[in-house]
């Protein structure tokens, strides 16, 4: 059996902390809705942090400062029912200091978790 390539990709793990208590932001996935933090391939002329800062901004619409150094990885198989590839995810840890509110485009996953919708409203008006 020949193995496959891993492909590498980065992830964002966006962040608050409000009230002294740390608040993470999901994004759902557009096939399974289930809750994912926000991750793609690396972009060509990107480091790896700057391809998950990139991720962040595209797929949840938050902006802040990134930590450079990835705090973890994890692998998973893409779509293993059509056999698919092998992918190793380095996360890394992104302060939000912005949450935008026209970058989410119709059909695309959905932005939420913690913090919540109105708790959002209040973190964007203080920024």
């Amino acid at each position: 059996m020949v193995g496959l390539a891993t492909v590498q990709q980065s992830a964002a793990l966006p962040f608050a902390i409000q009230e002294e208590t740390l608040k993470l932001l999901l994004v759902t996935s557009i096939g399974t809705k289930r809750w994912i933090i926000p991750k793609g391939h690396l972009e060509p002329g990107l480091t790896a942090s700057e391809s998950a800062e990139f991720e962040a901004l595209e797929e949840a619409g938050v902006v802040g400062n990134m930590i450079s150094q990835s705090i973890g990885s994890y692998s998973y198989r893409k779509r293993p029912e059509k056999g698919g590839e092998l992918c190793r995810v380095g996360v890394y840890a992104l302060e939000v200091t912005r949450i935008l509110e026209t970058t989410r485009k119709l059909g695309s996953a959905n932005a939420g978790g913690c913090p919540s919708a109105r708790q959002s409203r209040r973190y964007r008006n203080r920024t």
